[in-house]
């Protein structure tokens, strides 16, 4: 934008302004399919299978599983689980690396049937 005085002058050199919008909000994961609270079976082991989303297309998810470690994850990811309590998280992470603070959550139980 230049400026123009009353004389009919007009600013050789105008102002300059430059602007970056960044993004500093996380994004915000979803279980959206999981197992039951409470899964009853006869087999030693059951698979567990969980589909998720976050609010940001694009994003890449860690997923993890009881007191393991974090790993990427697709949505659905399965496992193979044994009787007991089992915790399963997973976070998204947006294109510019804002990773989500509070991971979605699942908590259900296995136990064996005779």
């Amino acid at each position: 934008m230049r400026a123009i005085d009353t004389s009919g002058n007009v600013d050789q050199s105008p102002a300059q302004r430059s602007l970056t919008v960044v993004d500093v909000k996380p994004p915000q994961t979803k279980i959206s399919k999981h197992p039951e609270k409470i899964v009853r079976t006869k087999k030693m082991r059951v698979k567990a299978r969980f589909t998720f989303k976050s609010s940001e297309t694009g994003s890449r998810f860690a997923c993890k599983l009881d007191k393991g470690k974090w790993k990427a994850c697709k949505s659905a990811k399965s496992y193979k689980v044994k009787r007991g309590k089992h915790t399963f998280r997973v976070r998204a992470t947006d294109k510019v690396g804002n990773v989500d603070r509070t991971p979605a959550k699942w908590v259900w139980r296995v136990k064996r049937v005779r």
